[in-house]
């Protein structure tokens, strides 16, 4: 049986891969014009950090109870990204 951390932990990975699909979209979208990227050696260092991120709380948070300000946090963070995302457009 799943755990209300385990749904926590799921919905995070995916909010985190969706994320990770758009951004890598818009990239190609962008560096098919004419656009230039700079900085790009550090993506793989923040893929990294997100991913033992997820890790992190998969392995130390799998059967702890789901401290109710932690998914409200997220939900606002996650509005914020959303928010973002959509001001960004294509960009």
């Amino acid at each position: 049986m799943l755990t209300p951390a385990l749904y926590f932990i799921g919905f995070v990975g995916l909010q985190r891969l969706s994320e990770l699909a758009l951004v890598r979209r818009n990239t190609v979208c962008l560096l098919a014009g004419s656009a230039r990227e700079i900085g790009a050696g550090h993506y793989p260092t923040i893929v990294a950090l997100h991913a033992s991120w997820l890790l992190a709380i998969a392995v130390w948070g799998f059967n702890q109870p789901v401290s109710l300000p932690w998914p409200r946090g997220l939900c606002h963070v996650a509005g914020v990204c959303v928010w973002i995302l959509a001001s960004l457009g294509p960009h």
